[in-house]
């Protein structure tokens, strides 16, 4: 509605509150007044970049965090530090262990939150105590948080960022291989489970490319959105439904399972108030 919205401008946050962020995250008390001069000069505001780059440079050696007090251990001129927020994400993430990269990178598969179970799935080789150790050293590394919210043993990225950066440098070619076991390992879990994971489901088979799965799971995450009246979101679900169903099998004339899609299609479309869109199925 025009003029029914109103704009709030945020303005950035103070130097000293960015500070006291980044001494949290630290671990430490008051910052460097070199440090402070170059968040402030790189970070552009941003709480988050500026955090990420205080962490480079202790990764670097060039902090040190004792006894509750940061200093430097080098002149920060002298670091090299990249200059965008994903090259500063990129090099903390090159420098952890094989084994810790592997694992971020496949808790990436599974989205922003993952539990070591299903992580476990993505490191056979691995035993549950190996696996529980990678994750709290990347804990350790700040790249994870607990997630208790969710249940015990889950985990989440520390920011959205972290998640998509880990995430794109997974190769292509290993992206469809780990999808799927992903998928199958969601899969195993209790089916009142699984109610809640449809979407994700879809979201795994979609990109391990198994058309017949993806449609099966883009059906019922359309219903339950349906139900949910989230009506846009089933009109996504569906759309996709059909189209994967249509890739296995084929056209159809009279089919009860696109009819009932169709007939879900229609209903919230009309919903929406597309009523064109709606005719159309």
């Amino acid at each position: 509605l025009a003029g029914a919205a109103e704009v709030i401008v945020l303005e950035d946050l103070p130097a000293s509150t960015r500070g006291e962020i980044v001494a949290m995250r630290l671990g430490g008390g008051e910052l460097p007044g070199p440090l402070l001069s170059l968040l402030a000069a790189r970070a552009d505001g941003n709480p988050f970049f500026a955090e990420e780059l205080a962490l480079a440079a202790r990764d670097v050696g060039g902090l040190v965090v004792e006894r509750g007090q940061v200093r430097l251990a080098r002149p920060l001129e002298t670091l090299d530090l990249p200059t965008s927020i994903t090259g500063v994400i990129t090099s903390r993430m090159d420098r952890l262990g094989g084994p810790e990269r592997t694992a971020l990178r496949c808790a990436a598969v599974h989205g922003p939150s993952f539990d070591v179970r299903t992580l476990q799935a993505l490191l056979p080789a691995l035993s549950t105590a190996e696996v529980d150790g990678l994750v709290q050293r990347l804990c350790d590394a700040t790249f994870l948080d607990a997630d208790p919210s969710t249940h015990p043993g889950a985990w989440r990225f520390r920011h959205a960022f972290l998640h998509e950066t880990a995430y794109a440098l997974l190769p292509f070619a290993e992206r469809r291989t780990l999808h799927a076991a992903a998928a199958r390992a969601i899969e195993n879990a209790p089916d009142d489970e699984l109610a809640s994971v449809t979407a994700l489901l879809a979201h795994h088979w979609e990109i391990a490319e198994d058309a017949a799965r993806a449609a099966h799971y883009h059906g019922l995450a359309g219903e339950q959105a349906l139900e949910a009246d989230a009506n846009r979101e089933c009109v996504e679900h569906l759309t996709k439904a059909l189209r994967f169903d249509e890739a296995v099998r084929g056209p159809l004339g009279l089919d009860l399972t696109r009819a009932r899609w169709g007939r879900m299609l229609t209903e919230a479309s009309y919903s929406l108030g597309e009523h064109a869109a709606a005719r159309s199925w």
